[in-house]
């Protein structure tokens, strides 16, 4: 009997004709003697050990051979490592969790196909269903390569052919999402909501972000509520939770789950933004430039820490540093550019030109 790592890797290589050990070892940039020590259960340890296991998972997703969150833990718990977590300090890592669905139904994309496969693609209904699974396939592709323009089309295409997939409707929706186009979002969201509760805290929390960017506040509070009870350690809820209870003057609310996200995760740096605006929305600027100030030692290269750095300072009105923070996160990130005319937290600098310059930029 191998390493039940091992045995992971080899069952993930066998799914796809041509891949192997030592191209996967190319691909993630890693000596083919690390694999193979790895798969017998070494280099599994030790500061880099999660990151390789990480740069696995995410070369088996963009080759089609993993699909879903339950997989990428299954590989983790065969290393003896924690399952993924959303909330982690890894940007690769929070990206695969933010990505991967829990589970696919039993007609995903993800999946091999099986022998009906065949049968159906002889008639028109069949090839169809298919090309879905062809076109679902290469936007997840353009949605990891953060080109949503082209995840958009080719879900809309999905869509028209197969609108009972909550697989389908929900990167859909998580698509719009990022292109700024909100409501149509909150209806794909809702719709893949209604087949499946399996991955509501991703699915509820990009419907949140939506409801919060057009004001609908209350809405946005509900599914920010539900993601937190579903799974109370998570920072992101409490995190987009405090935000709203700022946006309806809620203040003591607000402070009560930042403090609490900072709890969770002492170096959270999104945290400590968020944070001092809260401070500064209740008079406490002093305060609030102090706890802005611990949150820009930390070290980051996270597009949604620029981001949160941006619209702290806002709020303070530090008109440059916001700015620079905002050009760095949209450059990263393209849905920073496309929210940044919605989002209430950067008002203060919305007038100003080099605002409208970033906004209009394009992706590099």
């Amino acid at each position: 009997m191998g390493h039940p790592f091992g045995d992971r890797i080899r069952q993930h290589l066998s799914r796809k004709h041509g891949l192997s050990q030592s191209r996967l070892g190319q691909g993630v940039d890693l000596d083919a003697a690390v694999i193979s020590a790895m798969c017998r259960g070494q280099r599994l340890t030790g500061p880099l050990a999660r990151e390789r296991v990480l740069k696995i998972i995410a070369w088996f997703q963009e080759h089609n051979v993993l699909a879903t969150r339950s997989e990428a833990n299954d590989l983790l718990v065969a290393a003896k490592m924690a399952p993924l977590q959303a909330d982690a300090a890894d940007a690769l890592e929070r990206r695969l969790a933010e990505m991967l669905p829990e589970t696919v139904r039993d007609t995903d994309p993800a999946e091999p196909a099986s022998q009906s496969a065949t049968t159906l693609a002889s008639n028109t209904a069949g090839e169809r269903l298919l090309m879905a699974r062809s076109r679902y396939r290469a936007a997840r592709k353009a949605f990891s390569a953060r080109d949503y323009v082209q995840a958009e089309s080719l879900l809309r295409e999905v869509v028209a052919i197969d609108r009972d997939s909550s697989s389908y409707l929900g990167l859909l929706g998580r698509v719009l999402v990022r292109n700024a186009k909100f409501e149509e979002a909150i209806s794909c969201l809702t719709a893949a909501l209604e087949l499946t509760q399996v991955n509501h805290i991703m699915y509820g929390n990009n419907r949140g972000i939506a409801y919060r960017l057009l004001g609908q506040y209350g809405k946005a509070l509900d599914d920010f509520k539900v993601s937190n009870t579903k799974n109370p350690r998570l920072t992101l809820p409490l995190r987009l939770k405090s935000m709203v209870w700022l946006h309806l003057g809620h203040l003591e609310n607000a402070l009560q789950d930042i403090d609490r996200a900072i709890e969770l995760k002492p170096t959270y740096l999104c945290g400590y933004s968020i944070r001092s605006i809260i401070l500064n929305a209740r008079g406490d600027t002093q305060e609030a430039i102090r706890v802005l100030e611990i949150a820009e030692t930390m070290t980051t290269q996270d597009e949604e820490e620029f981001y949160c750095l941006s619209l702290a300072h806002s709020q303070l009105k530090h008109d440059e540093k916001a700015l620079q923070y905002l050009r760095i996160a949209a450059n990263m990130e393209p849905k920073y550019r496309n929210w940044a005319p919605f989002e209430p937290l950067l008002k203060p600098i919305s007038t100003l030109p080099e605002f409208h310059d970033i906004i209009k930029a394009k992706p590099h």
